[in-house]
């Protein structure tokens, strides 16, 4: 009997070699869902982005954006869908401010919340969910302007009230 034999040695080798090949696949498999789900994220980001810019557009065209207010709506605009914008500062002011305009005014309470969120995205450009959800318990009123439009899943269409990861761009009155 060798020295080897008995000794457990190849067993130890053989399992050492396959937790080994068990980790590299692991890590080429975590390395592709990480570089796919960072993808998508961003075609997402940009999808909402250009989907609220569209929206917005719409809106001006229509004449619904107040002309006393109108630059304060641009800088808006251009702070939560700028270059530095994140996810979540679009998502989160998009459908907030075409709620504001959807009816051609803008009271008191909307240009106060607009003006919180301008403020925030100011100072941070790209919240993650954490920095965003303290800031909405830190000012209730854009927290319930938030919740207003927002479903468990994204926006809410006021026509058939389905849920929508996209800010849904309205048709205008000439396609109707």
């Amino acid at each position: 009997m060798s020295a080897r034999e008995g000794s457990g040695f190849n067993w130890l080798m053989g399992c050492s070699i396959g937790c080994c090949g068990l980790l590299i696949v692991a890590a080429i498999a975590g390395g592709l869902a990480y570089s796919v789900g960072k993808s998508w994220f961003a075609n997402v980001h940009n999808e909402i982005r250009t989907g609220f810019q569209k929206a917005y557009g719409m809106q001006v065209e229509e004449g619904k954006v107040p002309q006393e207010h109108r630059e304060f709506i641009d800088s808006v605009v251009a702070i939560s869908t700028g270059d530095k914008a994140g996810f979540f500062a679009v998502s989160a002011t998009g459908p907030v401010l075409l709620k504001a305009i959807e009816d051609g005014e803008l009271t008191e309470e909307e240009l106060g919340v607009l003006t919180a969120l301008k403020e925030f995205l100011e100072q941070n450009p790209a919240p993650n969910p954490k920095e965003l959800g303290e800031f909405m318990e830190s000012h209730p009123d854009v927290k319930k302007a938030i919740n207003a439009t927002q479903g468990p899943y994204g926006y809410i269409h006021e026509d058939d009230g389905k849920v929508d990861m996209k800010i849904t761009v309205p048709e205008s009155e000439d396609a109707k």
